[in-house]
């Protein structure tokens, strides 16, 4: 099963990562995200269909914090 994800890279080199489905936002690892979806080096911006078990593997790391609704971070246990 495929999950849809929009991505927009930050200035540090992060990216922010919404689902579709419930609109939760994740702030990932760079070299991370590009690994595990598949985009170009150089993308900024966009949308990319990834498997379930990435999007799980992307969630377990230990440095991926969600973004809640105000816009503080909070680490994923």
């Amino acid at each position: 099963m495929e999950i849809y994800v929009t991505f927009s890279r930050t200035i540090v080199g992060y990216f922010n990562v919404r689902t579709f489905a419930g609109g939760a936002q994740y702030n990932v690892r760079g070299d991370l995200f590009r690994d595990l979806s598949g985009i170009h080096p150089r993308a900024v911006t966009g949308t990319v269909a990834i498997s379930t078990d990435t999007w799980r593997t992307i969630k377990a790391d230990r440095w991926t914090r969600k973004i809640d609704a105000a816009g503080r971070k909070e680490v994923i246990a």
